[in-house]
């Protein structure tokens, strides 16, 4: 098993707790976790409370998509780690951020129903179950509605991915500006699933640019392209930047399981060390 640092609990767009995501970790003996939930903390928070004394180190966490339109970068996904999770500048981008959600959202229902989808904002709150609406909210909801829909997937090719029909952008701060709020709360900032994105290793280069702190190498966005894999652990190595990595885990009906992808406990070691000595932690 790895050093999973990258999953979500209901407090944002995955289906466990996280109190379950902690025991399944333990079950699994894998020895740290972070949970990164989208743009809130609240996951993160009673993860850290509920692992205390038991056998594991759960890392505070969270996933926040940011934009750079100077170079025409759009929802670049940014987890920060070891973060204090009571810091005001984080608070405050994420409260901004539910906000632009719920724009979002509203936004895309009605366009779904001007497409002939009837969902409601009630019926999205109820799937959420919380203030952290996401589109995977939505496309189950139209999963269970409509029979043209056999699997999430089904939607999000149709509607709702970055290019469908139904989506909406939500509005976001710049990489520039997350990455400077990542740090103002004492973590570092990890490219997430880099491979995802056309041209991948300028988006790393500017990343970098703008102070990032490091990569995800290895998570289940890679695919079949073991190239990529290692070019992005070369890149790493080239720039001498630290690595991270993790499944991007939302539910066990994800074809693979936490602690499939992440990073060795020597790797771990390596990213805390570069944390320590960022914020000169004793």
């Amino acid at each position: 098993m790895k050093i999973d640092l990258h999953m979500h609990s209901i407090a944002s767009d995955g289906k466990l707790s996280p109190r379950e995501l902690v025991d399944l970790a333990i079950e699994k003996k894998i020895p740290a976790i972070a949970i990164t939930d989208h743009e809130v903390m609240d996951g993160s928070r009673e993860a850290i409370k509920y692992a205390k004394g038991k056998n594991i180190e759960v890392v505070s966490g969270v996933e926040i998509g940011a934009d750079d339109e100077e170079f025409g970068l759009f929802d670049v996904h940014i987890v920060g780690l070891f973060l204090d999770l009571d810091n005001k500048e984080l608070l405050d981008l994420s409260a901004r951020l539910m906000l632009a959600r719920e724009t979002q959202k509203r936004g895309m229902i009605q366009k779904l129903g001007d497409l002939g989808y009837e969902i409601t904002f009630e019926e999205l709150k109820k799937e959420a179950g919380g203030i952290n609406y996401g589109r995977p909210h939505l496309a189950r909801i139209l999963v269970r509605k409509y029979d043209e829909f056999e699997e999430v997937d089904n939607v999000f090719d149709k509607l709702l991915g970055y290019d469908g029909i139904a989506n909406v952008r939500q509005e976001k701060e710049s990489i520039k500006k997350t990455i400077d709020v990542i740090h103002s709360a004492g973590g570092v900032a990890i490219l997430a699933h880099p491979m995802l994105y056309d041209d991948f290793e300028k988006v790393v280069d500017r990343f970098i640019e703008l102070g990032g702190d490091g990569v995800e190498v290895d998570h289940s966005h890679v695919g079949e392209d073991s190239n990529m894999y290692y070019r992005v652990r070369e890149i790493a190595r080239d720039k001498d930047i630290v690595v991270s990595g993790g499944g991007d885990f939302h539910s066990k009906e994800d074809s693979f399981e936490v602690g499939d992808y992440g990073i060795s406990m020597s790797e771990f070691e390596k990213l805390k060390k570069y944390w320590e000595r960022k914020w000169k932690k004793d």
